[in-house]
């Protein structure tokens, strides 16, 4: 009896599977406007009270004692603060978003617009480093599901470590909206596609261009023949 398990299951997953929560909630109101905030309950809770750290102080007489524990009330506020200006910066990000990104909350992925870390700490006045650490780790809840907020950002696409003036999940759409509306009988190449999207201010490489066509299915020009709209 010692030897049998009572959950069966017990040792197949080695550790809890992580359930995400949205730091952010995006909702449509009555009115057909948007609104966010910072979800509560996704946030580490801490409380500092003061009263009873007074009392603590009053009560002691060794001057070691007094200075350690002045160290952790200065410790404890620093913490305090720290998630206080947390939430206020995630829920300025959250309103900015809404201003840069309102056909992706009205509309879905597909219409995510080109977004850069720059973009936002330039409206929020803050460093690009502070908004990579405010978003990393970080989900926000849309009336078109849960994503993590380093999605709606740019991503870099080139083989140079630039960064790109938009995200890949953007040019894959609009790689597939320029071969949906060439002409049948001279659809577009690689190269060139390359060149419309490099135009539009997208950096991207023509090998990455036919990665991309190719991850939506789409073949190569030269078997495109005939099968576009007219234009």
């Amino acid at each position: 009896m010692r030897t049998l398990r009572p959950f069966p299951a017990a040792g197949l997953v080695s550790e809890p599977v992580p359930v995400a929560q949205p730091d952010l909630t995006v909702q449509r109101a009555g009115d057909g406007s948007l609104n966010v905030w910072v979800n509560g309950d996704a946030l580490p809770k801490v409380r500092f009270r003061r009263e009873y750290a007074r009392r603590v102080m009053r009560e002691l007489t060794d001057p070691r004692e007094r200075e350690a524990v002045r160290k952790w009330l200065e410790e404890a506020r620093w913490v305090e603060q720290g998630l206080i200006r947390r939430n206020l910066t995630l829920q300025r990000l959250g309103e900015v978003l809404l201003v840069l990104q309102p056909e992706f909350f009205a509309a879905g992925p597909r219409y995510l617009r080109p977004m850069r870390l720059d973009d936002v700490a330039a409206r929020l006045h803050l460093h690009k480093s502070t908004v990579s650490r405010a978003i990393r780790g970080k989900y926000i809840q849309t009336p078109h599901g849960m994503f993590p907020l380093a999605s709606l950002f740019s991503a870099g696409l080139d083989s140079r470590g630039e960064e790109s003036a938009i995200s890949a999940r953007v040019v894959k759409e609009r790689i597939r909206a320029l071969i949906a509306g060439e002409d049948s009988a001279r659809p577009f190449s690689d190269a060139f596609l390359q060149k419309i999207l490099e135009r539009e201010g997208v950096r991207i490489s023509r090998r990455t261009v036919a990665k991309y066509r190719a991850e939506l299915g789409i073949p190569p020009c030269h078997r495109r023949v005939g099968r576009g709209k007219k234009g």
